[in-house]
């Protein structure tokens, strides 16, 4: 492969990334991979590869110019005016085309794998590895506990009842307060019959720090709701234990199939 050619693939691989990033960005679809206040970051990046993917282009070589030649090849006419380490200097640059030919298939395998690979969020499949949590120790910043807090009981979502209890020191005083919470449907099997989870995904950083957050919740049909249907849960607070914890548990009395919402993820 010429330098010339080399270099104008290089320039579309990166103005490929770059469009492939603006269009995520674009769509809002990058919300499902990464944490909301990242987005900035990765618009900048698309823009950087769209510029840098120009300037490669401009930086090319003329076409019939000396450097357009097989680098491998200009580098063994190079070795026969040094014949005493010309092979040596062959087999390096050999490795080195090799090299670069390879680099630029990794640059461009994020975006072959983003469009073979269908945009969708984190389910219930994911928790096979991962497990779901309904008393997690959430990392508290900025003062978001003071905010959990006062919210009312309708407001909270599950990740503000986790928060709650975590540093409520009675949780018992939030007993019969009303909650309105929307999640996907998880059937634990640390749960009785007549029991379901509600839970959500909660991302820090990116999808691979994704942590599934959950709230029990008592439902005479609970064994007919399918797995990762999305609901909305109507009830009242009861305050039980699981693992010598107190937690919250939601005595539905009335759930409501829904649509997975435009952005199915909480943010601590």
């Amino acid at each position: 492969m010429g330098l010339r050619t080399y270099r104008t693939f290089q320039a579309l691989v990166l103005a490929a990334l770059g469009l492939f990033l603006l269009q995520r960005v674009w769509s809002g679809s990058v919300l499902l991979y990464i944490n909301q206040r990242f987005v900035l970051l990765v618009l900048f990046a698309s823009i950087g590869f769209l510029v840098l993917s120009q300037t490669v282009l401009r930086e090319r070589p003329l076409p019939g110019a000396a450097d357009d030649d097989d680098p491998a090849q200009a580098q063994e006419e190079a070795g026969e005016e040094h014949e005493h380490d010309g092979h040596e200097h062959e087999h390096d640059h050999d490795h080195s085309g090799q090299d670069r030919r390879w680099g630029l298939w990794l640059v461009a395998l994020p975006v072959i794998l983003g469009l073979l690979v269908p945009v969708r969020s984190l389910g219930t499949s994911a928790l096979a590895n991962r497990g779901i949590t309904t008393d997690s120790p959430l990392t508290v910043q900025n003062g978001s506990e003071v905010v959990s807090l006062g919210l009312t009981p309708e407001q909270r979502t599950i990740l503000d009842w986790i928060r709650t209890f975590n540093y409520a020191d009675d949780p018992d005083e939030f007993t019969g307060q009303g909650a309105d919470v929307t999640g996907f449907v998880y059937h634990d099997p640390r749960l009785s019959a007549g029991r379901f989870m509600v839970g959500r995904f909660s991302i820090t950083c990116c999808v691979a720090d994704a942590l599934a957050l959950g709230m029990v919740v008592a439902w005479p049909d609970a064994g007919s709701l399918p797995d990762n249907q999305w609901v909305r849960v109507h009830g009242n607070i009861e305050v039980i234990e699981m693992s010598g914890e107190k937690l919250p548990m939601i005595q539905a009395e009335q759930i409501e199939y829904i649509d997975e919402p435009d952005q199915p993820y909480l943010y601590p």
